[in-house]
């Protein structure tokens, strides 16, 4: 028998595991309808940037971004003993 606090964090990782993939989703449906939508950016002349190009590195720094931050946010949940941080006396 599972007791409250195993519940909730079930809870807590199922939610979690839904936002990903609506995260995911959301993210392969940009990038589809950007590759549908064909332009070209001239950067100074230099270089052609291809609407592919800009939504690659975009989605890329996106995920890397949210990837980051959920692992820093885990580790330092995970670092901190509970009440360690109640100042209250």
């Amino acid at each position: 028998m599972q007791s409250a606090s195993d519940e909730v964090d079930d809870a807590d990782s199922e939610g979690i595991r839904n936002r990903g993939r609506q995260l995911a989703q959301d993210l392969h449906e940009f990038q589809l309808s950007c590759l549908d939508n064909v332009a070209v950016f001239g950067g100074l002349g230099l270089i052609n940037y291809s609407r592919r190009l800009l939504v690659g590195v975009w989605t890329f720094l996106v995920t890397f971004l949210i990837l980051a931050n959920q692992i820093l946010h885990h580790d330092t949940a995970a670092a901190v003993p509970p009440g360690v941080g109640n100042t209250t006396s």
